[in-house]
């Protein structure tokens, strides 16, 4: 029960959306810096990614519109052994290498 009370105050207080709201301040800081260090689009990153044999997604494509800037590359790991998943990310590395 103390803990309860201990969170009411927390959130009744406004802590916790003003962390909320640095968390989404700081995760975009983030996005953008991996975005602008990445200087691939999704599109290209999926077809290279395919070529070696690495299955992605480019979420650009499911836009009704284009995006202002490319998407993101969606990569599912939930039915792949540890293994698989290093050797994908080495292949998709070397894929993206000379882009």
């Amino acid at each position: 029960m103390p803990y309860q009370h201990v969170l009411a105050d927390f959130i009744g207080e406004g802590h916790y959306f003003r962390h909320i709201r640095h968390v989404r301040a700081l995760c975009a800081e983030r996005q953008e810096a991996l975005v602008d260090a990445a200087h691939v689009d999704d599109v290209t990153a999926h077809e290279a990614a395919m070529a070696r044999g690495v299955r992605s997604w480019a979420l650009s494509k499911f836009h009704l519109t284009a995006p202002a800037r490319g998407g993101a590359l969606v990569l599912g790991y939930g039915g792949f052994s540890e293994g698989a998943i290093r050797r994908a990310v080495g292949e998709l590395g070397q894929a993206l290498e000379g882009r």
